[in-house]
């Protein structure tokens, strides 16, 4: 319930003090919101996360069918044919190069625009609702699905796709639509260690969805052809964007005032670090907010440049192989990760159990990086068992900090520094790879293990912080009971 009482003399300055309820909060019921939430979110995660590897297959295709038509000479795509006294070989290291170069420019043209639509479209939620949310990224996601098709099916230049990924940037992406989840999931739980479940719950489902979009999208690669898959892929958005139409619940009851002009919203975003709080509690949304950005840059960029990378020698899957290899791996490490979190919460903190699944993390890249057969790749999604929960715990470590009125605020945020982190990961893994595809190929995911030490380095200056803090308990961060909010009249 909200209650608004004005403070000071007429003519005065005033400010409106809201005190939250949070029953009024969850209006909507817990299991009608998530079970609606979770079905609509897998099925457009299980074409997000699908989406890139067959990217990856389908452009180093078409640039080596480019190599064959524009020489005399015959050209097998299958780096494994290939001897190494062959001029093929050049030909094969140039496709790999070119291959990563499109998959970097695509995600650039699409991860710039995402950037500032993310940087208000969290904190207009707050008056507008959470629902719009969850329509525009998936709108744009039909949209880029669709202009693949038509590349695909009519032969069109490889430059038509940066107009899908452009006008689904213009709707948020991927960052926006997991704005939409997360803040959504905040309105409907009360901030402790079951919201942290419940975020590392949603993070899971979209894992486990998506192994089975790759699988799926693998299967049809090899059996049918590309154009199949890609059908597939922007069926499962459009599936998506009608559910959300039909199906999802407003759980945004007690909106705040409308404000349209965007400078409100981008104060209100970035105060909770500059502006607002004590200096420790600025440092603690900082810290965390950093937490986030390392944990995420090792993971996004990360699968165009491991398909690549599976593709050619000494590796040389097949399209079915990298979907089995991706649905196993993606499904084991959410399985464990969740696991791993429950039955650690009664003994650490959440972020030092973050702290641990980093260390494994760490040590499955060196792995992936020195690789030289299939064992070894193997090994990797067994050895990072538990690298799961790193993003999770920093997302609800945060949202506990944060009160009710004011989550779509805070996962615009996230949503922006996840827009920012997809395009500088993108731009180093594969420039990265690009430079040392045909010496070192495996150096990229070394440098991934730098990523993570910084990463861990801000994890512990993070509990050193928060150890004293009678605010930061087992439960997490209670965040304060009223926001205080200055009067449009002022």
């Amino acid at each position: 319930m909200l209650n608004m009482s004005s403070m000071g003399k007429a003519g005065s300055s005033k400010a409106n003090v809201i005190d939250v309820d949070y029953n009024d909060a969850k209006s909507v019921p817990l299991l009608r919101a998530m079970v609606t939430c979770g079905i609509v979110s897998v099925i457009y995660m299980s074409g997000v996360i699908s989406f890139s590897p067959f990217l990856s297959q389908f452009i180093r295709e078409r640039i080596a069918e480019s190599y064959n038509y524009n020489t005399n000479e015959s050209f097998s795509s299958d780096t494994c044919d290939r001897n190494k006294s062959n001029h093929d070989n050049l030909i094969g290291i140039k496709t790999q190069q070119q291959s990563s170069d499109i998959l970097l420019y695509l995600s650039l043209s699409g991860s710039i625009a995402s950037i500032f639509i993310n940087l208000v479209i969290g904190s207009y939620s707050d008056f507008l609702g959470r629902k719009f949310l969850f329509f525009i990224p998936t709108l744009g996601a039909v949209l880029k699905g669709t202009m693949l098709c038509l590349v695909i099916a009519f032969r069109f230049p490889l430059g038509w796709l940066y107009l899908g990924y452009v006008l689904e940037g213009l709707t948020g992406s991927f960052s926006g639509y997991l704005l939409a989840v997360f803040a959504y999931t905040a309105d409907v739980t009360e901030p402790g260690k079951k919201r942290t479940v419940m975020i590392a719950l949603v993070e899971g489902s979209f894992a486990v969805a998506g192994s089975i979009g790759q699988l799926a999208v693998g299967f049809i690669i090899h059996s049918v052809n590309y154009l199949y898959a890609a059908i597939m892929i922007t069926a499962i958005f459009g599936l998506g964007l009608i559910l959300v139409i039909t199906l999802l619940p407003e759980t945004m009851t007690n909106k705040m005032e409308k404000r349209w002009s965007p400078m409100p919203h981008i104060k209100k975003v970035f105060g909770f670090f500059f502006t607002r709080g004590s200096g420790k509690q600025r440092a603690m949304y900082i810290l965390a907010l950093l937490i986030f950005f390392f944990g995420t840059f090792q993971m996004l960029g990360r699968s165009n440049v491991e398909t690549l990378y599976q593709l050619d020698k000494p590796f040389c899957w097949s399209s079915l192989k990298i979907g089995y290899y991706g649905a196993i791996k993606l499904s084991f490490s959410v399985v464990c990760g969740l696991v791993g979190l429950k039955l650690l919460q009664p003994c650490f903190r959440d972020m030092t159990i973050a702290l641990i699944g980093l260390a494994f993390g760490a040590a499955s890249f060196v792995v992936e990086g020195l690789a030289v057969n299939d064992w070894m790749l193997y090994l990797v999604p067994l050895i990072s068992l538990l690298s799961f929960t790193v993003v999770p715990v920093a997302r609800s470590v945060m949202s506990k900090m944060t009160s009710p009125m004011e989550q779509g605020a805070l996962f615009s945020s996230i949503a922006v520094m996840e827009s920012i982190c997809s395009t500088l990961s993108a731009t180093m893994y594969n420039t990265v790879y690009h430079a040392t595809v045909d010496s070192l190929r495996g150096a990229v995911f070394i440098v991934m293990v730098g990523i993570a030490i910084i990463c861990a380095a801000c994890i512990i200056v993070f509990l050193f912080i928060s150890r004293e803090d009678t605010q930061v308990s087992e439960s997490g961060v209670v965040p304060p009971t009223k926001v205080e909010l200055k009067s449009l009249n002022k």
